[in-house]
């Protein structure tokens, strides 16, 4: 992305309150270009695309289009400036504490760096932050020393160092399951849910790391979030629902207990509150969920970027609820509430895997609807501008969605070159599920040869049976989250919405 660009995402995700907080703080930053710097601000601001074309021509009489990039850059620290000023957060205030601290140990004045040591340290103490509090006893080391130690036994000396060492080992700690966590991650990025035993010897050989056996071996309760949500990943690839909930139900449990750490983290709180939510809906408890939907819009974002997460996280899942209990008209709503939304710029996407999640629930939606107009759009916007995410289970499903929905629309033109295309792509990454490859089949080899609607009922009856076979096993069981085939077939086979039959299997929980 261009710098011109960031200018441009920057300014769009500033809040009401944000933008007059940095015309505010404008006029003390800058001094004689300040109406120049507004103008520029307030132009970006105003256009719907950025179009820098657009700009030099409006400002061609002005000074700074001479070194429109300097001007620009400029303008971009400004408001980030203007940014770490009006969020002043608990990390603002310790980085600021320990810049005084600096400065008044930079002039000998070490009885007032005390002082600010004191606060400091119960700061960092009270939010687990060991990288800080051990930078701050590095610091009362120093100090000490400039003292010769005066006032000070040898207990002292020892207690602040067995002090500094704890804090270095829980950063050591925390660092460790991150890194743990963070292999997880790449993993599920690059390779998506288990399908086969190769991909399952590859998560479980992270999962045995003896930190991740045991939640004793975490030695601060960041460290012990971090476990938990290793646990998550790891039961979310597997598909292990009910090991899933009690690991994020368990994440939850000690945020609500430590308030603090949502306070700092909220994004984190809601990811673990949404993931209780995906576990009840894959259990199909639906009757749980407005509890835990409460629980997570209960606690209010402070800016537009968390907006945005919370918002789209909440649209993702009641989604997925309203598409597997039939509530297609609730969903279409939801739906048409979000493109205003966005419209009027009151949200913004998050992040590429919320949106291509949002897309392909959306498309499912408008798919059980029977708008397959719609819903192929959808599918079509996941594969122009997520072609790189070729190891995302959206980007398999969406041709698999894609395939069912030409099928439905009676588009055999289509259909023969699409099962091909699908094929291949599966193929090559080795990621078809048996269920896929059913579809693949029917689609190219059965279909083409039935003459009439008896045939075809025992050619739906065949293949639900076949597809049923496959959701005993655990490395198959998966892709029916992703699309359920075999309502969609006891639809075809029974001649009825598919609306009607997720609505009638949702009332009945996995066991």
């Amino acid at each position: 992305m261009v710098a011109s660009e960031n200018l441009y995402e920057l300014i769009k995700s500033l809040s009401a309150s944000e933008k007059g907080y940095f015309r505010k703080q404008a006029s003390l930053l800058v001094r004689g270009d300040e109406n120049n710097y507004m103008k520029l601000f307030q132009a970006i601001d105003s256009q719907p695309e950025y179009d820098e074309k657009e700009l030099l021509k409006k400002f061609a009489k002005e000074k700074f289009t001479n070194n429109f990039s300097v001007a620009k850059n400029y303008l971009y620290d400004l408001i980030l400036k203007s940014l770490e000023s009006y969020h002043s957060d608990v990390d603002a205030e310790l980085k600021s504490l320990v810049r005084r601290i600096e400065i008044l140990y930079q002039r000998g004045l070490h009885a007032h760096c005390e002082k600010l040591l004191v606060k400091a340290k119960n700061l960092a103490s009270r939010y687990e932050d060991p990288a800080q509090l051990a930078e701050l006893l590095s610091i009362e080391t120093e100090i000490w020393r400039r003292q010769t130690f005066a006032d000070k036994t040898e207990e002292d000396v020892d207690a602040l160092f067995d002090e500094l060492d704890q804090s270095v080992e829980v950063l050591s700690n925390l660092v460790k399951y991150r890194r743990h966590f963070a292999k997880l991650l790449y993993l599920m990025v690059k390779t998506g849910t288990i399908r086969n035993i190769t991909q399952e010897v590859a998560y479980r050989h992270i999962m045995k790391e003896p930190l991740l056996q045991n939640e004793k071996k975490a030695l601060s309760l960041k460290a012990k979030l971090v476990f938990y949500n290793c646990r998550v990943f790891y039961y979310s690839a597997a598909s292990d629902y009910p090991m899933m909930l009690e690991a994020s139900r368990e994440i939850v449990r000690l945020m609500e207990e430590s308030p603090q750490h949502i306070e700092i983290n909220p994004s984190f709180y809601w990811s673990s509150v949404g993931n209780i939510v995906v576990c009840l809906d894959a259990l199909k408890r639906f009757q749980e969920m407005p509890a835990a939907f409460a629980k997570m819009v209960h606690y209010k974002p402070t800016t537009p970027g968390l907006k945005s997460h919370q918002y789209f996280l909440h649209c993702n899942l009641v989604l997925s609820m309203y598409t597997k209990t039939g509530r297609n008209a609730e969903g279409i709503k939801l739906l048409e509430q979000v493109d205003a939304d966005l419209a009027k710029g009151d949200v913004m996407v998050p992040n590429r895997y919320i949106h291509v999640w949002f897309l392909y629930n959306a498309a499912y939606l408008y798919f059980c609807a029977e708008e397959f107009q719609k819903a192929n759009a959808l599918v079509q916007q996941i594969l122009d501008n997520y072609a790189d995410d070729t190891g995302s289970d959206y980007q398999c499903f969406a041709r698999i969605l894609r395939l069912v929905i030409q099928f439905e629309s009676g588009k055999s033109e289509l259909l023969e070159y699409t099962v091909k295309s699908t094929h291949r792509f599966l193929y090559k990454r080795n990621m078809m599920y048996k269920m896929e490859s059913s579809l693949l089949k029917f689609l190219k080899n059965v279909i083409p040869r039935i003459q009439s609607e008896k045939k075809l009922k025992v050619a739906y009856n065949d293949l639900r049976d076949e597809i049923a076979s496959f959701s005993t096993d655990k490395y198959q069981a998966k892709a029916l989250d992703y699309f359920d085939m075999i309502s969609w077939l006891e639809s075809k086979i029974k001649r009825k919405p598919f609306t009607e039959i997720l609505r009638k299997n949702s009332q009945s929980p996995v066991k």
